[in-house]
């Protein structure tokens, strides 16, 4: 109802402005959406808050990864490449759209990086290639067919635009045969991305890099401290590495050593300097 009164209200706000006589003068009455707000009639609909429990994590992870395994056995890649987008989309916060949208010549695997040019508010967006991105890029490198654009594409090549088929099937899997009391792990592709960021605020990557990495504007009302801030995708590979081990330790997975060696090569020298003296420190203080 709120979405009706508001393309309603669009419609008749603009021909009440638009259309005037000779003398300029409106041709129409005021619109009668106005008593809607003049009588607070909105419904107001609360925003939703739905993720991924952290202690629910593993479980969804391990979800995931079997419906994959079992996709594979059976060559169906269209669930395979939706499986790979819900990982991506909660190891990196993007949309739907932009994570199922995002092609081949947005990513650059030699310089650890992707970049989205097409995202909600209009501007793009640059992100590193974490470990775990690495992974996800070179499993879907291996399912490339005749050079297809997508990175997750469906099962015929184009855009994946309804996955809700593989999204029940890893809902089934959320229960374990050996623990009747398991509730299913309801999700929608949204929830990732509310998942990423509580985890990543929890991570305490502050307030303007979490922006940065999810492409949220500060508002009509200008910061202009933001405004100051300028963060290449550089500046962001500690961050991400640093929400993606939140992710991975909620869950209850280890880093692999070569993961780890991964993530160092990708650290600048003044990077690699600050977490040896980080380590020292700490080495220091529990003495």
């Amino acid at each position: 109802a709120d979405l009706w009164g508001r393309a309603l209200r669009a419609i008749l706000n603009f021909a009440h402005d638009h259309y005037r006589n000779e003398l300029g003068l409106k041709l129409l009455p005021e619109p009668p959406t106005v008593v809607l707000s003049t009588k607070r009639q909105w419904h107001g609909l609360a925003r939703k808050n739905t993720r991924i429990r952290n202690h629910e994590l593993g479980r969804w992870l391990n979800a995931v990864e079997t419906v994959r395994t079992e996709s594979l056995e059976w060559r169906d890649d269209h669930a395979v490449s939706v499986c790979d987008a819900l990982d991506m989309a909660l190891f990196t916060g993007l949309r739907r759209g932009e994570v199922f949208g995002l092609e081949w010549d947005r990513v650059n695997l030699k310089g650890a990086y992707f970049w989205i040019d097409k995202t909600k508010n209009g501007d793009p967006l640059e992100l590193p290639i974490t470990s775990t991105l690495q992974v996800i890029f070179e499993r879907r490198l291996k399912f490339r067919v005749d050079n297809n654009p997508y990175v997750f594409p469906a099962a015929r090549g184009g855009l994946i635009t309804d996955p809700r088929k593989v999204i029940a099937k890893i809902i089934s899997k959320t229960i374990s045969d050996k623990d009747s009391e398991q509730k299913e792990i309801n999700f929608t592709c949204h929830d990732a991305r509310r998942t990423f960021a509580t985890l990543a605020e929890l991570s305490g990557v502050g307030t303007y890099i979490l922006k940065r990495l999810m492409n949220h504007r500060s508002g009509r009302t200008s910061d202009t401290t933001q405004g100051y801030i300028s963060l290449p995708v550089e500046e962001l590979i500690e961050p991400a590495a640093r929400i993606e081990s939140k992710i991975l330790h909620e869950a209850g997975i280890k880093r692999s050593f070569s993961g780890t060696k991964d993530l160092l090569k990708n650290l600048s020298d003044d990077e690699k300097e600050f977490l040896l003296n980080e380590l020292l420190k700490g080495s220091s203080e529990s003495e």
